[in-house]
């Protein structure tokens, strides 16, 4: 079951709603965590990887793009760069979770300190 928060943007809104409506095309990873951690890092991760360089790089098909795989290597170059001491040799997509949530939290921390 996938839910949406309040902070979900629109355009996550409307690919959710479009693959509800059209098709049994069930959301990858990334598209999950899109969903479910909003947030300072992935919105940094989201920028990162609409980088022009780092596309012409990968080469990422259109299909590739659309699955949000861009986003996907750029959280787990991070990820792995930054914690792979921590990931157990198992389930990457909760690592990658773990991760993603936990830099989310701090970003949003760092906001709030900087308000005062």
């Amino acid at each position: 079951m996938i839910q949406l928060t309040e902070e979900a943007d629109e355009e996550a809104r409307r690919d959710l709603f479009e693959r509800i409506n059209t098709g049994s095309v069930e959301l990858n990873d990334m598209e999950k965590r899109r969903g479910i951690n909003p947030g300072a890092f992935l919105n940094l991760i989201e920028e990162l990887s609409q980088d022009v360089r780092f596309r012409k790089l990968c080469s990422f098909s259109d299909a590739a793009i659309r699955r949000r795989e861009p986003q996907e290597y750029v959280l787990r170059f991070f990820a792995f760069l930054n914690n792979y001491q921590s990931f157990s040799g198992k389930k990457v997509h909760e690592f990658l979770d773990k991760y993603l949530k936990t830099l989310n939290e701090e970003a949003e921390e760092t906001l709030q300190a900087m308000k005062k």
